[in-house]
C-alpha cells in the first residue's frame, strides 16, 4: 500500500485510553507506539485504518514539543468505509456516544454516515463518501 499524503494527529490527555479507544472501538490498526521518558506518555503512535488512511496520536502537552500543546478533545477526523454500519455497531456495543445516527448526506443521498464522540471530545465521522462528485 502507497503510503498516504496526510495524516491526522490527536493530542490526548490520556493516550493511553485513547489508543486502545482506536483500535478496540474503532478497528485502527496499531503500527507503532513509542512510549516517553514518564509512566502513561505516548511520544508517538500511528494506526491505519484497513481501507486506508492513517491517524497518529501521542500525549498531550509534552515538554518541547510544539504540536502537543494544541487543544484536545476538539479534532474533528472523517474515515472513509465500505461498511459504516459495522463500524457503528462496534461503537455502540462498546458504549461510543452516537453524536449523528447513520444517515444519507446532502452531498451524498445514496451514501450513509454517522458520528461518534471518542474519550476525549473528538468527533469521528465513518461514511461512504470518498469524494465523488
Amino acid at each position: 500500500m502507497a503510503p498516504n499524503g496526510i495524516w491526522a494527529a490527536l493530542n490526548l490527555e490520556d493516550a493511553e485510553t485513547g489508543i486502545r479507544f482506536i483500535t478496540d472501538v474503532l478497528g485502527f490498526e496499531e503500527q507503532l507506539v513509542v512510549p516517553g521518558d514518564e509512566p502513561g506518555v505516548v511520544e508517538h503512535s500511528q494506526f491505519t485504518w484497513p481501507e486506508g488512511g492513517t491517524v497518529q496520536a501521542a500525549s498531550a502537552n509534552r515538554a518541547g514539543n510544539v504540536f502537543s500543546q494544541r487543544p484536545t478533545g476538539t479534532q474533528n477526523l472523517y474515515v472513509i468505509t465500505a461498511d459504516p454500519m459495522a463500524v457503528h455497531r462496534r461503537c455502540v456495543d462498546a458504549g461510543a456516544t452516537v453524536v449523528i445516527e447513520p444517515e444519507a448526506p446532502e452531498y451524498d443521498p445514496d451514501g450513509l454516515v454517522f458520528t461518534i464522540e471518542d474519550p476525549e471530545g473528538n468527533l469521528w465521522s465513518f461514511g461512504t463518501y470518498a469524494g465523488e462528485g
